[in-house]
C-alpha cells in the first residue's frame, strides 16, 4: 500500500508515502494526494523521486469513493488549477471547488 515512484523502463520502485490514494504531480514541483480527507501538497523532485520538506494540507473533506481503493476526487492542471469535490459520492453534502496550488 502506498504511493510509489519509478523511473520509466525500470522495475525498481520507491515508496514515497504509505497513504492509499491516487497522486498527481503539479508541474511547479508538488506531489498531491489525499490522507484521511485532507488534500496534501509536498515539494517533489520528479527526477530523483524525492519528497522535500513536510506535506501541507491545502483542502479538507476531499471526497473519495469508498468502493474503489485509493480513488479520490481531485485533479490538477499543468497551469496549476486544482479542482476537487468534497463530501460523499451521492450525498447532499458534496460540492466542488477550484483553487491554485503554490505561488
Amino acid at each position: 500500500m502506498g504511493i510509489y515512484w519509478s523511473e520509466l523502463g525500470s522495475k525498481e520502485r520507491k515508496r514515497l508515502v504509505y497513504d492509499q490514494s491516487r497522486a498527481a504531480f503539479d508541474e511547479r514541483g508538488y506531489l498531491l494526494w489525499v490522507r484521511e480527507g485532507l488534500l496534501l501538497a509536498q515539494p517533489f523532485d520528479p527526477d530523483r523521486g524525492e519528497l522535500r520538506g513536510d506535506p501541507v494540507a491545502i483542502a479538507g473533506r476531499v471526497g473519495a469513493d469508498p468502493t474503489a481503493t485509493g480513488k479520490t476526487w481531485f485533479t490538477v492542471s499543468r497551469q496549476g488549477a486544482l479542482a476537487f469535490r468534497t463530501g460523499a459520492p451521492s450525498g447532499a453534502d458534496s460540492s466542488g471547488s477550484i483553487a491554485k496550488v503554490g505561488s
